[in-house]
């Protein structure tokens, strides 16, 4: 798993310039500190040999999987939906950072069979969550797709919504701050109502980074939503798995 030493520096700088995100950006810190023990490949071992099917039968790796997670006792194991229904708010936000170093120990194992797939879904491939950035990234700018949940990156095309698959140009267009310029800005489609985040990169975040860049960019998320915009409120795939003791 990669090093969270630079993400963990720049979420206290997150925390210290704005005092209302630490209790977050703690939590966040917890899940990422977890994330970076590789004892977490361990109950994902299985995952790359069944992920290149998976991903050719147009599912999500997870979907139907079965994880090992460390410190489980036997009498701990359940059936998880990843979308976390019916839980809102901190309830939620709780459970997904908790389930955080094993979908990003996922993320880092099937890497190799996303890139191989030519996913063309706006959600994860391997844990079907919906994008929480995009990257535009390098001299050619290719636009990739990046999970706030796994770390997970796929490209989609840049006309193109992928919360509704609309290709229609003339409804698509992008939201600009006055303060980050180009450099950071919104993706927004019409038709949905949806938005996502773009960031001009000249190498691809880190994957343990990318929740961390989700909050540094909150501003974007406020300026997308005050033009009356908002991301999906429903998962794009309702997805389940297995997770039991190690």
């Amino acid at each position: 798993m990669p090093d969270s030493a630079a993400a963990l520096r720049k979420l206290d700088e997150i925390a210290a310039a704005d005092p209302s995100l630490q209790p977050y950006a703690e939590l966040l810190a917890r899940a990422l500190e977890s994330a970076a023990d590789p004892a977490w490949a361990e109950g994902v071992a299985d995952l790359p040999a069944e992920a290149a099917a998976r991903l050719r039968a147009g599912e999500p790796v997870l979907h139907g999987a079965r994880l090992r997670a460390p410190g489980l006792e036997p009498s701990d194991a359940i059936d998880a939906a990843l979308n976390l229904e019916p839980l809102e708010g901190p309830a939620a936000t709780k459970a997904q950072l908790g389930l955080l170093p094993l979908l990003m120990a996922a993320g880092a194992a099937c890497a190799p069979a996303v890139a191989g797939c030519g996913w063309q879904l706006g959600i994860c491939p391997i844990c079907a969550a919906w994008p929480a950035l995009a990257e535009s990234r390098g001299i050619d700018r290719p636009r990739v797709m990046r999970c706030g949940r796994c770390g997970s990156e796929w490209k989609l095309p840049w006309q193109l919504c992928p919360f509704c698959a609309n290709g229609d140009h003339a409804t698509l267009s992008y939201l600009v701050s006055d303060t980050l310029g180009e450099a950071k800005r919104v993706f927004v489609c019409e038709r949905c109502q949806g938005f996502l985040k773009t960031i001009a990169t000249i190498g691809p975040i880190d994957s343990l980074a990318v929740p961390v860049e989700d909050l540094a960019t909150l501003e974007l998320d406020l300026i997308a939503i005050d033009a009356g915009f908002q991301r999906p409120a429903e998962p794009g795939f309702h997805l389940r798995a297995h997770i039991a003791p190690r």
